[in-house]
């Protein structure tokens, strides 16, 4: 097994060599911070110690050369690592409360709206209510996902 410093170099060397575009859609900038994770939990986990090795092995040696074989099994172990640290150490990806909470606020704003609406003069303002009361409920929910993600984020259960 390779030492993480130098899973981090060759990190940072892919991150230089491939493209903005490229980056972002093989999700490089998360690779460092799921090797520290996996790192952290492996001395306590088989399946950890198991991921580890294949992120190693297989996830970062098939970068180098880039075809849709390679791409499609490199995004299944990908998503694999993220689920067992997602099912197993209760880990979280960023912005996973804000997207929640957000939906929820938006449903809550309308429905509380719609009924003021329709409370309001025989149900004249029901568009009115409903159009106010999501956008308040999506801001209130997008408020609370934010604090719940960075306290997320200050105890480290981000990946």
């Amino acid at each position: 097994m390779e030492t993480n410093q130098k899973i981090i170099e060759k990190i940072d060397m892919l991150k230089s060599n491939l493209g903005a575009k490229k980056v972002k859609a093989l999700q490089i900038y998360r690779l460092e911070n799921i090797l520290n994770k996996l790192t952290q939990y492996s001395d306590g986990c088989s399946e950890c110690k198991y991921l580890l090795s294949i992120f190693e092995s297989q996830l970062l040696n098939n970068l180098d050369c880039i075809d849709k074989s390679h791409l499609k099994n490199y995004m299944i172990t990908l998503k694999k690592i993220i689920s067992h640290l997602h099912k197993k150490h209760k880990l979280i990806t960023a912005g996973h409360y804000i997207g929640i909470y957000m939906s929820m606020g938006t449903s809550l704003g309308m429905l509380c709206g719609m009924v003021i609406g329709l409370i309001s003069n025989k149900g004249e303002f029901q568009s009115i209510g409903m159009s106010l009361g999501m956008c308040f409920g999506m801001s209130i929910g997008i408020l609370i996902g934010t604090i719940k993600d960075s306290n997320a984020k200050k105890k480290g259960n981000v990946i």
